[in-house]
């Protein structure tokens, strides 16, 4: 599937989110393609990083398998690397032990209102 936005509007939001773990969030969404409720779901024994693919749990609870750049990849390593709770799941809210996709949702559009990255709209990643 066609991605709608440019590495350059990618970049940009990166290089304006707030931390490493929003980072981290929007390198996955681009590589993977997953929905945010998928995403939300991931704990970190879903994800290899060896081999750069995790198993996400998809609409019907189909198991299926996707695959990550390496860039991904090492941001997903550096914010579990800087995390020092034992929560299980892959990205955790503030002050929650899990990620909400309305959180996902409000920190994307804190992000695409500080890059000036117009039409933010989660989908779109897929």
């Amino acid at each position: 599937m066609k991605k709608i936005y440019s590495e350059i509007d990618v970049e940009k939001m990166k290089f304006c989110c707030s931390s490493l773990r929003d980072r981290a969030i929007i390198s996955f969404l681009m590589s993977t393609g997953c929905r945010i409720s998928e995403m939300t779901q991931l704990n970190r024994n879903d994800i290899d990083l060896t081999n750069l693919e995790c198993t996400v749990l998809g609409k019907g609870n189909k198991e299926r398998t996707v695959y990550l750049d390496p860039v991904a990849a090492m941001l997903i390593q550096d914010y579990l690397n800087e995390r020092i709770d034992d929560y299980p799941a892959l990205f955790i809210g503030k002050g929650t032990d899990r990620i909400s996709p309305h959180g996902v949702r409000f920190m994307l559009n804190k992000v695409a209102e500080k890059s000036s990255v117009d039409h933010v709209h989660p989908h779109k990643f897929r």
